[in-house]
């Protein structure tokens, strides 16, 4: 690796970029310990990606929704993800 990244916050808001960025770069989502981010509908390779889609594979890609405003999200890492206290 390059430039070994790890332990990072993702931040984007790429006017429907993002479909390509989650669909292309796994490996920076896996990286991340947290994706900020507003999503758009886009289209990658010919396909339109809807919002529910994008946010699906953030999830598949190890995250779970911590916060959420129209279309601005906050994802965690399943793996630091701040556990509730019981």
């Amino acid at each position: 690796d390059r430039f070994a990244l790890s332990d990072f916050v993702l931040v984007s808001d790429i006017e429907g970029g993002e479909a390509g960025l989650i669909l292309m770069d796994r490996e920076a989502l896996r990286r991340a310990k947290r994706v900020i981010v507003e999503l758009a509908p886009g289209s990658h390779a010919g396909r339109l990606i809807s919002i529910e889609e994008q946010v699906a594979l953030i999830i598949e890609a190890g995250f779970r929704v911590e916060h959420r405003h129209g279309n601005r999200f906050v994802f965690d890492q399943l793996t630091t993800a701040v556990r509730p206290t019981e």
